[in-house]
């Protein structure tokens, strides 16, 4: 049973520092985002043209799930 206690304990420590490094490290870069000066802004896009947006959906393929029979 101590050798078992002894396997568990050693394998939860060997576990464990790779979790705290990146713990520490998520940490840090939270704190870094946290502090950065950009700033995300939302544009709207405008409407295109009626002849603008014909020709952009000319350029899909039409949909033929529709004309599948079972």
């Amino acid at each position: 049973m101590e050798i078992l206690i002894l396997i568990c304990s050693i394998l939860s420590i060997l576990i464990s520092l790779p979790a705290i490094v990146l713990a520490v490290y998520t940490l840090i870069e939270i704190k870094a985002f946290q502090r950065s000066t950009h700033k995300v802004e939302f544009m709207p896009i405008p409407n295109p043209k009626a002849s603008d947006n014909r020709e952009f959906l000319e350029g899909f393929s039409p949909d033929t799930g529709e004309d599948f029979i079972i």
